[in-house]
């Protein structure tokens, strides 16, 4: 096991790779926890959870053998990689709900692993073998694994009926650079699935260094990229081009270029995966380089979370934040005394256009957060809570007016985050030219 841990990994678990799965850990608990409730406030019956993780690695980052664990989150996170985590919040939603009412009737796990299935197939089965409750769901069939030695393309038909067959889902996409075939990846999982959380990991660096003319040059980078995203070539020199109009005026970094690059053809990636009728909220949150154990606070790495949900999305920007103010572990200054800049500077583009509270966090979510930003200067992406008491005191300010409807509301209430169908249904005009 020691050989096969050092051969793949070579050390511990990153910083980076610490805070990614972190955020991946708040979504995929936040995710289960809201179908689970939604699914018995529908009275849904046989309701499928699928969790696909189509670059799984070996599900654990220490060179002994799994132990049975006593630990908090936190101590598993420093060693768990995805499939171990999403094992970890399936054992933690049955624990949290023993006493209520269940509306998942089972989990189907998937993990595609083509370096080393073997030492993932052993941390899997330890796992669930030293826990009870994940021993009971598998022999009861509430909880089903299964671990495809190879890659995700060879089994894309099986898994393209696995993913529309699913109520609720995550698909968690983390290669290694730019390996992806966008064409496969939208033909595969193209579903209408507003109930389905897409988690995208994307080398930034890698790309910039390329574009740049390192890694091969610009015109092997610019193939790679087209084929990764999946779109013509000259739409992808087109849009460069206008990305360095703008870079020009506004003296943006080749980082800064990237992550526009990136998110621009990233949520136009995932728009083709999800057809149909349903919005969705993008959110790319950048997460810093991992140099000799410490976080550089370089925007090296972008985690794309695309949810229906905003609550979803609300729970992972928050423990963002709180990943950049772990001062003790990653030597970092605390921050964020709360600032309004983001919002005011939002409000002041809506003039007096008509905006539902839906589209208003679609605009305030959909794009890029800088890590290095936040530290630097404290921008950050504003929680729901915010979002909600800043409009409140603009509206005693009587700077906007709101209605649910045709009905004017002198306050917005936590409760109308809950639902989507609200959020659609609330609008926000500007009153004054305050």
């Amino acid at each position: 096991m020691k050989d096969k841990f050092e051969k793949y990994f070579g050390e511990s678990k990153k910083p980076t790779t610490f805070v990614k799965h972190r955020l991946f850990n708040k979504l995929l608990n936040t995710s289960i926890g809201i179908a689970n409730n939604i699914s018995l406030t529908r009275k849904r019956s046989k309701v499928i959870y699928t969790y696909l993780d189509l670059y799984a690695g070996i599900g654990y980052f220490e060179k002994e053998k799994i132990q049975d664990y006593e630990e908090d989150i936190e101590h598993k996170l420093e060693k768990f990689g995805s499939p171990l985590i999403a094992l970890e919040a399936i054992k933690n939603f049955y624990e949290s709900f023993k006493e209520r009412k269940i509306g998942i009737d089972k989990f189907l796990l998937i993990f595609c692993e083509s370096t080393d299935p073997d030492s993932l197939k052993e941390n899997v089965e330890q796992y669930i073998h030293q826990s009870s409750l994940l021993t009971e769901l598998e022999r009861n069939q509430k909880l089903i694994c299964y671990i495809h030695p190879g890659n995700w393309e060879e089994i894309s038909d099986d898994l393209k009926k696995i993913w529309e067959a699913s109520d609720w889902g995550t698909i968690f996409i983390d290669p290694f650079a730019l390996e992806v075939e966008g064409n496969l990846l939208t033909k595969t999982f193209s579903s209408s699935f507003f109930t389905k959380e897409v988690v995208f990991f994307l080398n930034l660096g890698h790309m910039t260094r390329g574009l740049s003319g390192g890694m091969g040059g610009f015109e092997n980078t610019a193939r790679n990229i087209c084929k990764f995203f999946d779109i013509p070539k000259e739409v992808f020199k087109e849009i460069w081009k206008k990305i360095i109009e703008v870079s020009e005026q506004k003296s943006l970094k080749p980082s800064e270029q990237v992550q526009i690059l990136a998110f621009i053809l990233i949520t136009e990636l995932i728009s083709r995966m999800r057809k149909g009728p349903y919005e969705c909220i993008n959110t790319m949150l950048c997460l810093p380089l991992s140099v000799k154990g410490k976080l550089v606070n370089w925007d090296y790495y972008g985690l794309l979370f695309s949810s229906g949900v905003p609550a979803i999305i609300d729970s992972v920007i928050k423990e963002y934040r709180n990943c950049i103010k772990i001062k003790d572990k990653f030597a970092q200054t605390p921050l964020f005394s709360l600032t309004e800049d983001i919002l005011t500077k939002f409000l002041a583009q809506l003039k007096r256009n008509e905006l539902s509270l839906y589209e208003l966090l679609k605009k305030l979510w959909g794009g890029v957060y800088s890590w290095n930003a936040a530290i630097n200067v404290k921008s950050y992406p504003p929680t729901l809570t915010e979002i909600r008491k800043f409009l409140n005191k603009k509206i005693d300010e009587q700077v906007i007016k709101v209605y649910f409807n045709t009905i004017s509301l002198d306050r917005i209430k936590s409760e109308y985050f809950r639902k989507v169908e609200d959020l659609k249904n609330i609008k926000i005009v500007c009153s004054s030219t305050k």
